[in-house]
């Protein structure tokens, strides 16, 4: 690589001995600094450090690999440097020297830890071929221990020594070489000579005026309290070591000496024995002694730390035991109060037994009273039932009157209507006849008026009919034409659903019970199924049977959006099975009629995509005076907009804009010296327009619209898009919530519908590559938030504070291109991630804003291949790991990559919904987990393959992908994606002894891990001894596995997780010690949510759980007969609430005063804050109880059976009560719910015991 540099200038010396300053002191000279430079740290070093990232990050992986720190006690043994080891590393020292100091002649380079690989440095810089010079920084030995004791917590003995370490092997490895010594404090105080020192030692001519400004920029620099400690010299006789007095006098002679002697001296072998060679011989012994020293302080500190510990448990003990005591006596007292109190309520109870005698009697009065009653009421009807025969004979006679009378009526009303029909009949024969004549007026009216007519007054008047059609049908003021357009309009598209109707039942391939099945609420419709497929689910996306998804079939080739035929009726025609006189129905189209002299356009059918365009897309205009935007002063983001030459994009980008659900943000448009009239742009509203004189191009643009934002986040936007509702929301939204994300991008759709980029690729060649480009949106792969190389620029969000760091764009890429991938990279380098989120949507109307051909010269679209060449000139080391992909499998394996962990494949029964039961609570917990330390995660449904709306999306924002559409199962959806996985994890024995035979052979690589969730054998054994033990005939409804089949799975995995020793103990008997030594235990993963309320401002008793679970179901039905009645009997005014999805009509059917069944909580923190205690009734099942960790987790004590409380570490009265039996069950309750204390320890150590135990 070709260089200008002809003399390099190295700083050396130990930290913080003034390395910085006399850098600085370098630059004033004429020495130019680094291109990257650490940044200044107040506190620390708030002036700068002066020294390169890049060269810092280099030298302490250099020191790594040599089994070294800046801050260890030893040198770097001399053979190390001659090693191959070591020479390997003299290539990166030279590219880094020359990749930091560009076209630049004489450069200055520090980094303290070039001290101890001074060697290797020196013979790096040589091959660079120019003048090497070398200058040391001195300070007090002890003013640098302190500073290191303060900046980064080391001993002070320790800190000596590392000062005389690194000055020892400094001397020595510069020995024969032109050196300057320069004390830290001769620089502060004669500034002005140790400037001319420097400038004569180093040769450098600089005249008077020169020689001037530098000593006034070096003096301003230096100005400030540079020097924070100052030490007594005589301290240093504290060190027993000699040699440290001995080196400090050497050095403080070399920064003071003349410099002919001193460089006479550096050739002179002995002239640094104080500094050297007194140190070389007892360094063994010094090590020695210092780590006996450090040991023996350590083990006295520990020592003095255990002893006040335990002095400080006796004085606790002994304040716990008086507390007891006191409490004794308090317990003492109150027992006594309760005990006088009782006998009083005896007393009382004595005297209202008496008063309820007395009662007694006067009741027993009042009873022959009413029994007085009661006879003589006996004997009343006793005379109706004798009288009843009479009254009926003379009801029926008046009911007989009262007919005859109304039917007269009836039949005057009759004639009178009957003559007002004649009446009305001849009206409308006369108004017929007016109409008539009417219509034939208005007709030759219309046929004047179409021969008149231009075309693009027709389409106006077309454009004016799509307009009126919000009117609810009104035709008042419209042309007749344009009525008879509409009912045309209306006739052919109902002809056509039902041709299409009429279709798809003679071809006998659409699934009714698919259909009804996979969309259940359209079992109410008032359709057929086939019918509302026609007219609504095709538009839906619904698919008319297992093996058909019309979305994708709309994106294939043979799919022509101007038939008249639906999807799956051309779907259908391409297939074998359908006869060909069923392809030739003849399609009936209308057409306006009009004269000879209409244009020949008119006769289209109204019905054609053609004609929809011409009226709503290509002939529609927006009134900027319509268009509005207010934000606030401190807005959530800042939308820049670069235009040029472009209204009716921008105007259209804009309306777009005004449609979005969130409010807050601020819009900047950059009209970039437009050469046309863009004054319709300052019609908006709310807008902030800045103009540019002349045209400055997108990149600059971009940046001066981006330097006037107020907003939290920046948001560049391209003025040719047209953005979906909820676009804004959707891209912020990785950004607010995940802090190591710094820049994230859109899904680009094109006019067409067809996916533009979902993310972009970076090659080792510079290239780009558009993810999914010409692909279906719907596709999985593209649907979840994920990392990748770069996102184009047209929709891009980044932290203002991100931005601003970054300085936006890279002018280097000035006017445009590249600029993106660029500033992805650079936000990369800054430590973040660059992310793609399929939830924020716009169409990319690609081209308008630059062009599409390279080689045109006038395009902006040229300067794409220029660029490129920057672009791989700046960033060739990082290409280097970005390969070359050519095949599809390569491409979604560069996507799924990962520099940590692997690909895992994820595969359950059904998507996870952690508000319905707590096994979706720990798959979802599993899931998010996996993605968080680095694994590329994919998620399938084995059986419900179908998309579940905010279950499915969930997982895809977190950055799983989710396959839910566009096959016909799971299996092909996983064959489909062209990954290799590393691991596959099956949950559920049903889905693994399905799935593992298939799967293993995909991917024969990847490793198998069953995720048992429960034992399934072991829940249906305990089920059966339930039924048995009951003496009843019953039998579970279904054995889900075979216990041999489910073992067998686990002797077939490469891994088997179980969610308790319990159960993993369990398995060590049934399996051989090899299988069971591939059995881990994986608790279930929570948080902890403390309660708000306290104990006596919650009142219920409730149950959680999901009755898809048939445990549950039985746990209810027991409560409820056995439990409940006798808890409520004692307890009145209590309401048991029975919650969880999928709650049996049963239940629902209980509803009273003190049985609440709400089914599905969407909140479940709103009802665990309304409970008192929980229970968990349960008689059998298998593994680690979801309800009874949830409980925990929100601090609510619980009853519970020991089956409810099996597997996990939990004791009766620590965490929970845990009952025996019916009757303790009642107890428990009427304990836990009337106590307090007990309340408050239970709900306290049921969240430590999570926190322990189940903390994700």
């Amino acid at each position: 690589m070709a260089h200008n540099i002809s003399h390099i200038s190295i700083v050396l010396g130990m930290h913080r001995s003034g390395t910085s300053a006399l850098t600085r002191a370098m630059h004033a000279v004429g020495f130019e600094l680094p291109r990257t430079i650490m940044s200044p740290v107040a506190g620390d070093n708030a002036q700068g450090f002066y020294e390169s990232t890049a060269i810092m990050e280099l030298n302490d992986r250099i020191l790594e690999s040599a089994g070294q720190n800046w801050y260890s006690l030893g040198s770097i043994p001399d053979v190390w440097f001659d090693s191959a080891d070591a020479k390997i590393w003299l290539p990166e020292i030279k590219d880094t020297v020359l990749a930091e100091y560009p076209n630049t002649k004489k450069i200055v380079i520090k980094d303290p830890r070039i001290n101890k690989l001074l060697p290797l440095w020196l013979g790096a810089l040589e091959q660079i071929q120019s003048k090497i010079s070398i200058v040391v920084a001195c300070r007090h030995p002890l003013e640098v221990a302190e500073s290191l004791r303060k900046r980064n917590s080391i001993d002070i003995e320790h800190g000596v020594l590392l000062w005389l370490e690194h000055n020892r092997e400094i001397a020595r490895y510069t020995r024969g070489l032109q050196r300057l010594y320069v004390g830290f404090d001769n620089l502060l105080s004669h500034t002005e000579s140790q400037l001319n020192r420097l400038l004569s030692a180093l040769s450098v001519d600089l005249n008077e005026a020169a020689i001037k400004k530098s000593y006034e920029e070096l003096t301003e620099s230096l100005q400030g309290n540079l020097k924070n400690f100052n030490v007594d010299a005589s301290e240093l006789s504290k060190f027993e070591l000699r040699d440290i007095s001995l080196a400090w006098q050497w050095l403080q002679f070399q920064c003071n000496a003349d410099l002919s002697l001193l460089d006479r001296n550096s050739r002179i072998p002995s002239i640094d024995a104080p500094l050297i060679g007194t140190y070389e011989k007892p360094l063994d012994r010094l090590h020695a002694t210092w780590a006996n020293f450090r040991t023996t302080r350590f083990n006295a500190r520990l020592l003095s730390g255990l002893l006040s510990d335990a002095n400080t448990e006796i004085e606790n003990v002994k304040a716990q035991t008086d507390k007891t005591n006191t409490s004794h006596i308090e317990e003492n007292h109150a027992l006594e109060k309760k005990i006088s109190g009782l006998a009083q309520e005896l007393d009382h109870a004595k005297e209202q037994h008496l008063i309820l005698n007395e009662q007694l009697i006067a009741s027993s009065d009042e009873l022959s009273s009413e029994r007085k009653s009661v006879s003589n009421l006996t004997a009343q009807l006793s005379h109706l039932e004798q009288h009843s025969h009479d009254t009926l004979e003379k009801l029926i006679t008046r009911s007989e009157l009262q007919a005859s009378a109304h039917e007269k009526v009836l039949q005057e009303e009759t004639q009178r209507l009957e003559a007002l029909i004649v009446k009305a009949q001849s009206n409308v024969t006369d108004l017929r006849s007016q109409l008539v004549d009417q219509h034939h007026r208005a007709t030759a009216l219309d046929r004047q008026l179409v021969s008149t007519r231009s075309s693009a007054a027709f389409r106006a008047g077309s454009k004016v009919l799509s307009l009126t059609r919000r009117f609810r049908g009104s035709v008042v003021g419209r042309s007749l034409l344009l009525v008879k357009a509409a009912v045309g309009f209306r006739l052919g598209q109902w002809l056509r659903i039902r041709r299409n109707i009429k279709f798809l039942e003679r071809s006998g391939e659409f699934d009714v019970e698919h259909y009804l099945s996979t969309y259940p609420i359209l079992a109410h419709s008032r359709l057929s199924p086939i019918e509302h497929y026609v007219c609504n689910g095709e538009a839906e996306g619904r698919t008319p049977s297992a093996s058909f998804n019309p979305r994708v079939f709309a994106h294939s080739q043979n799919y022509d959006p101007n038939s008249s035929w639906g999807i799956f009726a051309q779907y259908l025609q391409l297939s074998e099975a359908v006869r060909e006189d069923e392809r030739t129905i003849e399609n009936p189209q209308y057409v306006i009629a009009s004269s000879a002299t209409q244009e020949s356009s008119l006769n289209e059918p109204l019905t054609t995509k053609k004609s929809h365009e011409l009226v709503v897309t290509e002939e529609t205009s927006i009134d900027p005076r319509l268009l509005q935007f207010s934000c606030s002063d401190k807005p959530i983001a800042s939308v820049i907009i670069p235009v040029f030459n472009n209204t009716k994009d921008t105007l259209a980008c804009l309306e777009s804009l005004t449609q979005q659900s969130l409010n807050d943000f601020e819009v900047i448009v950059v009209d970039d010296g437009s050469t046309i009239d863009m004054s319709d742009l300052g019609l908006v509203k709310g807008i902030q327009l800045i103009k540019n004189r002349q045209n400055l191009g997108y990149l600059h643009s971009a940046n001066k619209g981006a330097s006037l934002a107020k907003g939290q986040f920046i948001v560049q936007l391209n003025n040719d898009t047209i953005v979906s509702h909820g676009w804004l929301k959707a891209l912020l939204a990785p950004l607010q919530e995940d802090a190591s994300i710094g820049l994230a991008g859109s899904q680009m759709l094109s006019k067409d519908g067809l996916l533009q980029e979902a993310g972009g690729i970076i090659f080792a060649d510079g290239s780009g590559y558009n993810y999914g480009r010409t692909d279906n949106p719907d596709n999985d792969l593209y649907n979840f938030v994920r990392d990748c190389d770069y996102c184009s620029g047209a929709s891009i969000a980044l932290p203002a504070n991100v931005w601003n760091s970054l300085g936006g764009y890279d002018a280097f890429f000035t006017p445009a291109y590249y600029e993106d991938t660029d500033l992805a990279m650079r936000v990369r380098q800054m430590g973040l991630r660059v992310v793609y989120t399929p939830f924020s949507k716009l169409i990319h109307i690609e081209g308008v804003s630059c062009g599409s051909d390279e080689s045109d010269a006038n395009s902006m679209k040229r300067f794409q291949k220029i660029n490129r060449v920057k672009f791989v000139e700046r960033w060739n080391q990082e290409l280097t790991r970005y390969g070359s992909l050519d095949d599809n499998r390569e491409i979604h394996n560069h996507v799924a990559k990962t520099n940590r962990l692997g690909r895992i494949l994820w595969v359950d029964a059904n998507t996870p919904t952690p508000d319905q039961d707590a096994g979706s609570i720990d798959t979802a917990q599993h899931l998010s987990r996996l993605k968080a330390d680095g694994w590329d995660v994919t998620f399938a449904p084995w059986d419900g393959y179908r998309y579940e709306g905010k279950y499915t999306d969930n997982l895809r924002a977190i950055g799983i992908r989710v396959l839910c559409q566009g096959h016909a199962h799971t299996l092909a959806a996983i064959e489909s994606l062209n990954i290799d996985f590393d691991v596959i994890t099956l949950s559920r024995a049903p889905v693994a002894i399905t799935a593992h035979p298939v799967l293993k052979k995909l991917f024969p690589q990847a490793k198998i891990v069953f995720n048992t969730v429960d034992l399934h054998y072991l829940r249906y054994e305990r089920e059966l001894e339930l039924i048995s033990s009951n003496n009843s005939n019953s039998k579970p409804k279904n054995q889900p596995v075979q216990k041999k089949d489910e073992l067998a799975i686990m002797r077939l995995a490469d891994a088997t997780l179980v969610v308790s020793d319990m159960e993993k103990q369990l398995l060590e008997t049934e399996l051989d010690q090899r299988d069971a030594s591939r059995v881990a235990v994986i608790p279930s993963p929570r948080n902890v949510h403390p309660p708000t309320r306290t104990f006596e401002e919650r009142v219920d008793v409730g149950f959680l759980g999901s009755y898809q679970h048939p445990p549950n179901i039985d746990a209810v039905d027991h409560f409820l007969s056995n439990i409940w009645p006798r808890f409520s009997a004692r307890m009145p005014g209590v309401r048991f609430i029975i919650a969880g999805s999928s709650i049996p009509e049963k239940f629902l059917k209980l509803k009273s005063d003190t049985i609440r069944p709400i089914g599905f909580v969407e909140d479940l923190e709103g009802l665990m804050e309304s409970v008192r205690i929980m229970v968990a009734p349960l008689r059998y099942g298998a593994g680690i109880k979801g309800k009874v960790i949830s409980s925990m987790c929100y601090g609510i004590p619980q009853v519970a059976t020991r089956m409810a409380a099996e597997g996990m570490p939990l004791t009766h009265n620590v965490e929970l009560l845990i009952a025996n039996d019916d009757a303790d069950f009642v107890e428990q309750m009427i304990e836990l719910y009337t106590n307090e204390t007990l309340w408050n320890r239970l709900s306290t150590e049921g969240m430590n015991c999570v926190d322990n135990t189940f903390s994700s």
